[in-house]
């Protein structure tokens, strides 16, 4: 054979696999397909770390197209109600039209994570993390009010629940509940102090308020720490 045609036969065959690595390259059949990314995987293979992944429902439960995930164990938000944020992992729902204004509350949940943040899709309540879970529900604001002591330094004394710490929007609310058991709380010295409680101190483990002290109005009455006048209360304050 001709050395010369050899060496045109091997030139050609090289421009040929040079040419297909530059088809493929540009959009021909070696092309990737537009759906994939650098980030993509083996078929199967789990997402890299920060990834979205689909949402996730309980078995049998048609995936919501504007909700995330879905959170179990949660009722219904009805037309008329609001899911409103608090602290700690705390959510409540709340009721639109309520009398007086402010004592609107439905139900508190607690939700873990605390980092979760929920939102209502057509009444469901949805969660932009597949991993959250509802761990306490409770419609009340106190576990406990009782009155100790007497005379001038007679104290009712209220155990705040959970709900009430945690949510901002509390302090109504709360004055309603404890005036349907406790008839004095209509005072407006004793109002005045169980406002202020609920505003700044939340963290107390109970809060004692006595019809003892006077009168000064809401403004003193938060400047004198919760506690106007010279009663002493069960705490020393």
């Amino acid at each position: 054979m001709d050395r010369r045609l050899g060496h045109g036969r091997a030139a050609g065959l090289a421009a040929l696999v040079i040419t297909a690595g530059l088809t493929g390259c540009h959009g021909g059949p070696a092309s990737v397909p537009a759906s994939a990314s650098a980030s993509d995987g083996p078929t199967g293979a789990p997402p890299a770390p920060g990834t979205a992944t689909p949402a996730t429902f309980p078995a049998g439960t048609p995936a919501p197209s504007g909700c995330s995930h879905l959170v179990e164990s949660t009722p219904r938000v009805e037309p008329g109600q609001t899911l409103g944020e608090g602290t700690h992992g705390t959510w409540v729902v709340t009721s639109s039209g309520a009398s007086p204004p402010g004592t609107s509350r439905v139900a508190g949940w607690r939700i873990a994570p605390e980092q979760a943040r929920l939102s209502v899709w057509k009444g469901r309540v949805c969660s932009d993390r597949a991993d959250t879970r509802v761990v306490r529900m409770t419609t009340s604001l106190m576990t406990q009010a009782r009155w100790a002591g007497h005379g001038p330094a007679r104290s009712l004394q209220i155990t705040p629940s959970w709900l009430a710490r945690t949510w901002p929007g509390a302090t109504e609310a709360v004055v309603a509940e404890v005036r349907t058991s406790i008839p004095e709380v209509t005072r407006p010295g004793m109002v005045d102090q169980l406002r202020c409680h609920v505003a700044f101190a939340s963290s107390k483990d109970r809060w004692n308020l006595e019809p003892g002290r006077p009168d000064v109005g809401y403004p003193a009455t938060v400047a004198a720490g919760c506690n106007p006048g010279d009663v002493v209360d069960p705490d020393g304050r």
